[in-house]
């Protein structure tokens, strides 16, 4: 933090402790792992028959995922929302993933289902 004056974007594969910037701000390093988008890839993709998992539906992960931050979220260094709120973040990604996949043509709505939900914050 020093190099940069907290001005970084920083996720890491395990948990890290908060750190204080020189001024007294602190930061928090993102815990960037499969816990989020993995799940809501796979049940998105059981949920419309999804005939193939391209790249593109793992970039729609990960932008609809950095957009569930608030900006005091993201000024603080959290990329993600809290591990505390996974379930409901992986809940309102399966949605948004269900409609990028049968609006791309990757899948279908389910049974039962006349049309897709808007988008679901």
């Amino acid at each position: 933090s020093e190099a940069t004056e907290g001005r970084v974007v920083f996720a890491s594969g395990s948990p890290n402790a908060p750190l204080q910037l020189p001024g007294g701000r602190q930061v928090f390093p993102a815990q960037a792992n499969n816990a989020y988008v993995f799940p809501a890839v796979g049940h998105a993709a059981v949920i419309t028959r999804c005939s193939s998992i391209p790249d593109a539906v793992f970039l729609e992960a990960a932008e609809a995922l950095g957009a569930m931050s608030t900006t005091q979220q993201l000024a603080q260094g959290q990329l993600f929302p809290p591990l505390s709120r996974i379930r409901a973040a992986c809940e309102h990604l399966t949605a948004h993933l269900v409609q990028f996949m049968v609006a791309s043509g990757l899948g279908q709505l389910p049974e039962g289902v006349a049309e897709a939900p808007g988008d679901v914050q």
